[in-house]
């Protein structure tokens, strides 16, 4: 069994293991050509011999930085969670708890890919991807560290990191005026931005129009932390990191949060995203006449009960299908 597998193009580390592979290429191509130029050609063996000794000072120095252990750990990681993603069915986070239940199992298959693998620089698709003829069987820096025991040993160390960011308490909140006035001209009350600080992610919070068909009942959650300024000024800016914790229970925590400070609104839904409509969903099946389901609640729709104009009885006895 061969599969490819793609490591970002981004990092640093895998950068230099490919621009290894290409020097090597290079030196096998140049060495071929010094043999076909024949004896009576000095000068441009000449010419050859110094491009390669250049090469393999480079290829030399290369290698040195690549066999450095956290070059190796780094490359090894950016495997395993190459192959995590692309055999994981769950819309939970590449290193959720859940990921231990079958530990023995996971790591062997893991395993079994990886000794296999050829390694490509990308996301996995034609247009972009970088394919190599490099393989991990050609690396056995690399091979050694992606044994089942030591892809065990990864996985419970990135399931504990994870684990520790997700059960960080601490939120950030803050206000910002609106700029758009209410259907009856009156000033909105403000936006209120939640940030969990351990992870950045973040969102905010739009309370509804009093002067709206509905009262004013209706506000609505924007979650992109990608278009959202940072609250804490040690993390200033948009998060380029973001997507690396989703999947881990923080959005459940930030939407929990911002409906306690709003306590008197209902939560519009615009779920996009499959980790989105999930949560919306949790959130509906704990308090469904506060939170709008994600994609359609069964129960709801059983009894034809308009979220919208619904009031708190309607949803007695609710519950969600397992």
């Amino acid at each position: 069994m061969c599969r490819e597998v793609y490591l970002n193009e981004d990092d640093p580390n895998v950068a230099r293991l490919f621009k290894l592979q290409v020097t090597n290429d290079e030196i096998r191509r140049l060495s071929e050509l010094r043999e076909r130029s024949g004896p009576f050609r000095l000068r441009r063996r000449l010419s050859i011999a110094r491009n390669l000794d250049q090469l393999r000072n480079d290829a030399a120095d290369d290698k040195r930085k690549v066999a450095e252990s956290g070059v190796l750990d780094s490359i090894a990681r950016s495997i395993v969670d190459s192959i995590l993603r692309s055999e994981r069915e769950s819309t939970r986070h590449l290193y959720h708890r859940e990921l231990l239940v079958d530990l023995e199992q996971v790591a062997a298959r893991v395993a079994e890919i990886a000794q296999a693998a050829k390694l490509s620089r990308g996301g996995g698709y034609d247009f972009y991807s970088v394919r190599m003829n490099l393989s991990v069987s050609d690396l056995p820096d690399i091979a050694e560290l992606l044994t089942e025991q030591s892809i065990r040993e990864i996985i419970k160390r990135r399931v504990e990191h994870y684990a520790r960011i997700a059960a960080d308490s601490e939120m950030l909140t803050a206000t910002a005026p609106r700029e758009e006035r209410g259907k009856d001209g009156r000033i909105l009350d403000p936006i209120l931005y939640v940030q969990h600080k351990a992870s950045g992610l973040r969102a905010y919070f739009t309370p509804g129009d009093p002067a709206s068909d509905y009262g004013g009942m209706f506000g609505q959650v924007y979650s992109k932390p990608y278009r959202i300024g940072s609250l804490d000024p040690s993390r200033p800016g948009v998060s380029a990191d973001w997507n690396s914790f989703v999947g881990l229970g923080i959005g459940r925590k930030i939407y929990l949060t911002g409906a306690r400070i709003l306590p008197a609104e209902r939560w519009l839904t615009s779920a996009a995203s499959e980790q989105a409509a999930g949560l919306r969903r949790r959130l509906h099946a704990m308090d469904p006449y506060r939170w709008e389901s994600g994609s359609g609640c069964v129960w709801c729709d059983t009894r034809r009960i308009d979220w919208r104009e619904a009031d708190q009885r309607a949803f007695d006895g609710h519950e969600m299908p397992s």
